[in-house]
């Protein structure tokens, strides 16, 4: 049974998955797997040319398509087979996939988890790592609410409560999910 992890950036979905992985679970992300396809020769040359910057500078990448909707869909289109088709032969128990819904793969999991937080603290999270707050507003807003992602999944797991709390609701889930 594959079972996805979702929700909206800075939720906290890479470390509800580190807790899951200290499980036992089989655990992939789909991020780094599409680095990793983006990291082929023949897909940086592609890249570079539908969206006219270095394929190596993920910065430039992210600009690009968080101003053009164009390019993004380009894009989405050149890496979506392939990392669909990478995610598939891994092997993986959980794959942490952000823009689940967005990619509108959804049915090609058996359960679909989506971590969650409060809208404030997903912006402070955000802006931390991006060092921008215009920036972090414009991210979350190219993606689907939080709340229309827990609507669309099977179990919501909250990550702006103590640390603590979420390791025990992630050990209630992994019960679930093993069965």
């Amino acid at each position: 049974m594959k079972v996805a992890v979702t929700g909206g950036i800075a939720t906290g979905k890479s470390t509800v998955c580190s807790m899951f992985r200290e499980l036992g679970f089989s655990v992939a992300s789909a991020d780094e797997i599409a680095k990793e396809v983006r990291e082929r020769t023949e897909v940086q040359a592609e890249i570079s040319w539908l969206l006219g910057v270095d394929a190596k500078d993920v910065t430039a990448i992210r600009e690009a398509i968080t101003d053009d909707p164009e390019k993004r869909t380009a894009l989405n289109t050149l890496m979506h087979g392939r990392v669909l088709e990478a995610m598939d032969s891994s092997g993986a128990d959980i794959i942490e996939v952000p823009l689940l819904f967005e990619s509108t793969i959804q049915c090609l999991f058996a359960q679909i988890l989506c971590v969650s937080c409060g809208a404030e603290i997903q912006l402070e999270r955000l802006t931390h790592r991006v060092q921008d707050r215009e920036a972090a507003e414009r991210m979350v807003g190219l993606q689907l609410p939080l709340r229309v992602k827990e609507l669309l999944s099977d179990q919501t797991i909250r990550t702006d409560l103590p640390l603590s709390a979420v390791r025990t609701d992630v050990a209630r889930i992994s019960k679930l999910i093993a069965m």
